[in-house]
């Protein structure tokens, strides 16, 4: 299969970009309806990371391996770090918040922003990176974070609407955009953008886990597990 070009991955920007911008128009669904798509959206990221990017990180290491020889396992790590980091930054605002009770959900909204910013730099910095791989992988990861966006966005838009629809959805796009163009100019080795893969490989888990799979009623199970059969046929199919 032959790379994928520039242009499409512009396109594929442009994409990740309009997802955040579009996601306030979410809450023009009616509930049940909003619920089954997040649901879907759910089964769509736990698909991909167990048949795509588990794997994909094994391939990452044997690219870092000769120069972190001395780490076994060494994007695994990585990957671990990447869930620690902000699962750490979940627990410190939690601890803000019982410690005072004056904390607004805006100053919440604004942490959670923040390490948000950080995430979605480095999913726009590897979209770019990708230009290396081959289409069909560029297009799955694109279906995937797309997805998982929603998901995300829904989650800050729950906490502050207002502060969401009015900033957040472009700080947002705008840290996409961010990560994309300094891949652009930079020149990192493959080894660091495995270890940079491995990181937020890891972020992923935990924000699906924090943000996709909730208790409760808001979501549907049948939807989750059709977003999951879904996916996972589509991968087969684009890998066979």
């Amino acid at each position: 299969m032959e790379k994928w070009d520039y242009g499409l991955n512009i396109g594929f920007l442009l994409i990740l970009m309009g997802v955040h911008i579009l996601s306030k128009y979410l809450k023009i669904m009616e509930r049940k309806t909003l619920s089954i798509l997040l649901s879907i959206a759910s089964g769509v990221s736990v698909s991909y990371i167990f048949i795509h990017l588990l794997p994909k990180l094994n391939e990452y290491q044997e690219i870092a391996e000769p120069a972190f020889g001395f780490i076994e396992n060494t994007t695994y790590y990585f990957a671990m770090v990447g869930l620690v980091f902000f699962y750490g930054l979940e627990r410190k605002v939690w601890h803000l918040k019982d410690r005072s009770k004056r904390l607004s959900k805006n100053s919440i909204f604004w942490i959670h922003l923040i390490s948000f910013t950080i995430y979605n730099f480095l999913i726009g910095y590897l979209l770019m990176k990708g230009n290396k791989e081959e289409f069909m992988d560029m297009l799955l990861y694109m279906i995937a974070v797309g997805v998982h966006f929603i998901s995300v966005n829904h989650g800050l838009h729950d906490i502050s609407t207002r502060q969401y629809d009015k900033v957040g959805r472009w700080i947002l796009s705008i840290s996409v955009f961010s990560g994309w163009l300094y891949g652009n100019f930079s020149s990192l080795n493959e080894e660091v953008i495995g270890i940079l893969f491995g990181f937020l490989s890891g972020s992923i888990v935990l924000n699906l886990l924090k943000e996709e799979l909730p208790e409760g009623k808001d979501r549907n199970f049948w939807a989750f597990a059709l977003g999951i059969v879904l996916y996972s046929i589509l991968l087969f199919l684009l890998r066979s």
